[in-house]
Order: C-alpha cells, then structure tokens, then sequence
C-alpha cells in the first residue's frame, strides 16, 4: 500500500520517457515544427507519418510496453461496451469534478484555460479518449486506444515542458509539484477506474467482482500507456478504494481555479 511519503516522493516525478522526447522535439525543432508536429498528432491515429525520429522512438517503446497486458483488458472493455452510456455520464459528473476538486493538481489545468475557452471541444476530447480506449479491441495491436493515449502523453509531456519554461509566470514545484506528476496521473487514473466502479454502483448497475477487476485492470493498462509507474499501480479493486481515499485526503481542498474550472464544466 503506498503511502503518504511515497506519495509525496512521487509529487517530484514526472515522464521521463515522454519528458526526454518532448525535449529533443523542442531543441531540434522551431516552434512552427513544434505546433505541425501536434497538429499531426490530433489527427493522426494510426500512421506514422513523417514524425521527428524522437516520436517514432517513444511511440515504439511505448507500445511495447503494453504487449503483455492486453489480454486482461479486453474483458474491461466489454464492460464499457455493456454500460458505456452510463459511464459517459459519471466522466461528466463523478470524474471530472473530482479532479477539478485536487487543489494542487488543478492549477495546471487552470493554466492550459482550454476548458474554460472551449468546453465543448475538451469535453468531446475527453469522451473520446475514454470510447478509444475502453471500446473493444481498442488496447489492442491495431487498436486506437493505443495511439490516443500515446498521443495524450505526449500532449501532458509538452504542457508540462511549457510550464516549467513559462518565465513570465514561474511554477513552484517545491509547492505544487511538478506539473502533471505521478501523484497526479495517478489520481486521475482513479477518477477514470474506481470512481466510475463507485458510481455505477451508485446508480444501481451490478457488476460482479471478476466485471469490476476486469475495468480496472483495462485502466491499469491505459495507465502503463500514459506514463504511470507501474509500482505505484493498485492491483486490486479494493487497492484501487483504499488509493483513491488517500489522494483524496492528501489533494481534495478549496480552490478558486477549481471553481472556475467546475463553472466552466457545468
């Protein structure tokens, strides 16, 4: 079980991986390249294309990371497929203000003001992650949960590489951590694994224990994608509770950012 001393080491960490290709883009590359380069990104899929050698890199390295595990998601995703409808509903009013409720954690999204700029647009973004991943077959070789949740690391590698080079407005890490760090991944995993199991049970669906392991350990496989060190992954459904209360504990207190952030969800 982690604890809050783990938790609090795991504040100071970020992506190496991702981190270390984001660098090498930003160095070798003029920042029109930068912008085409996520621009491909947002629509390319599934077709390398004619991406920077330090992106072919990351996206090879970052699949094979998830061969092994593709077996026990795919009983996850036939969860999703039977009660996707009501999990699209909980990402909107259980997940998300859930997230925008971690103090800390919410700043750098606060930042980004895409939310409050175009609603609509992030939380369409948002859905689709979640139906990429999470529909059938989608975690697998030539699924397109994959490459979206390449695509999302890349995109938290470069927000976080424009933070912390943001002169004009400094970031604490000493405070705040580094900015979308595995304590935050992390907890934004559980907001997408064990608060949907929470609150389908709240609205009355039924899962069995085996259904509810299954979409877990789909989210752990996406988690393992978008960068999340595997040794601070729950294993099990209670692990997944236990985990989510602690960060709770540690993150959940009033904010003015997250205020503007939940008006900006309604």
């Amino acid at each position: 079980m982690l604890t809050d001393a783990m938790l609090d080491a795991a504040r100071l960490r970020a992506d190496p991986l991702a981190d270390q290709s984001v660098a090498a883009i930003f160095r070798d590359g003029t920042t029109v390249a930068v912008n085409n380069l996520f621009a491909a990104l947002l629509r390319d899929d599934q077709t390398p294309g004619a991406k920077p050698p330090a992106v072919l890199d990351f996206l090879a390295d970052t699949t094979t990371t998830i061969a092994r595990s593709r077996a026990s998601a795919a009983a996850g995703e036939r969860v999703f497929a039977e009660h996707g409808p009501e999990i699209m509903v909980l990402l909107c009013c259980y997940s998300l203000p859930s997230s925008y409720a971690a103090k800390k954690g919410v700043q750098v999204l606060h930042r980004t003001a895409y939310l409050a700029k175009r609603p609509n647009r992030r939380l369409f973004e948002t859905a689709q992650f979640i139906v990429d991943v999470m529909s059938p077959g989608g975690l697998g070789p030539k699924g397109r949960g994959v490459r979206t949740a390449q695509k999302v690391r890349l995109m938290h590698a470069t927000i976080r590489h424009l933070t912390l080079h943001d002169k004009a407005a400094a970031w604490d890490s000493a405070v705040l951590g580094v900015p979308i760090n595995q304590e935050d991944l992390l907890g934004t995993l559980m907001t997408f694994s064990w608060l949907i199991l929470d609150g389908l049970a709240r609205l009355g669906v039924v899962l069995t224990p085996q259904e509810q392991q299954a979409y877990l350990e789909a989210w752990l496989v996406v988690g393992q994608l978008m960068g999340v060190e595997p040794d601070l992954l729950p294993k099990t459904v209670a692990e997944a509770k236990a985990l989510t209360a602690l960060i709770e504990r540690r993150q959940v207190a009033e904010s003015e950012q997250g205020r503007e952030m939940m008006a900006a969800l309604l």
